[in-house]
């Protein structure tokens, strides 16, 4: 049953999780390059940086759903108010350069449970003006096979275990490995199909990286989820696998 999965859900997060309550979780990164990653964008709340998203559309932004939940029952989900968020699009600086865009609008998957359907979209006040730094990315529509490597993580997380969000953009490559890695049997068969698990030794995503892009060929393969454990360890990190979800993304936005 639903109530028995969120109990289950739970106590893997108190067992595995770790969360600050306020900025969600690149330890291992690299400097990113001015347009490297045109459509990866600093989702802030009250004016702090809380997580990454990507463009879609010159209208949608898409980010993990934790990024933007109060709080979720059986009777739905419920999101911080939209007034309270924007972004800052076209900069690798969290603190400066690019333009910072309101949002009017939020969605968050009607299935979310904080493990699964960890998805949300960003209506934005205004289009967005496109240019060499402010892309939208392609949604995939394919998961990356079992081994592939050198998928793209950008964000601007903590760059170790503790200490502050990075300033500059970062990214780090990853591969695909088993999402029981994940612990994705733990939480049921959608998750075999709804996860995507990612490791790379000695780095992965930390705080500040929830809801950072994972790219593979130009299109976006996955959204940061959840870390095992501390940042940057032996343990593989979860992400949301886009390509399971992209009739939802399509049906909600204006990409069809």
């Amino acid at each position: 049953t639903k109530i028995s999965n969120i109990f289950l859900i739970l106590i893997f997060l108190i067992v595995f999780y770790k969360s600050d309550g306020q900025v969600q979780r690149i330890v291992g990164g690299f400097s990113a390059k001015e347009s490297q990653f045109p459509y990866v964008v600093s989702i802030r709340r009250l004016g702090d940086h809380i997580c990454g998203g990507v463009i879609i559309s010159r209208n949608f932004i898409l980010t993990a759903g934790r990024c933007v939940v109060k709080n979720f029952s059986n009777d739905g989900v419920t999101s911080y108010p939209a007034h309270e968020f924007n972004i800052r699009v076209g900069s690798l600086s969290l603190y400066d350069k690019g333009l910072l865009w309101k949002i009017s609008e939020i969605m968050v998957h009607s299935n979310y449970t904080n493990m699964l359907n960890d998805l949300a979209l960003l209506k934005l006040q205004e289009p967005l003006v496109f240019s060499d730094y402010i892309q939208p990315i392609e949604v995939s529509y394919e998961r990356p096979s079992l081994k592939t490597s050198e998928i793209s993580i950008a964000g601007w997380g903590f760059q170790k275990t503790s200490g502050h969000v990075s300033r500059y953009l970062q990214y780090i490559t990853m591969d695909v490995v088993e999402p029981s890695n994940c612990m994705s049997h733990l939480l049921g068969d959608e998750a075999e199909k709804s996860l995507l698990c990612l490791q790379f030794n000695g780095g992965g995503i930390c705080t500040g990286d929830i809801g950072a892009a994972a790219i593979y060929h130009g299109e976006l393969v996955g959204l940061a989820s959840f870390s095992l454990e501390k940042c940057g360890n032996e343990y593989p990190d979860g992400f949301t696998n886009i390509a399971y979800y992209r009739q939802w993304i399509l049906q909600n936005t204006d990409l069809i």
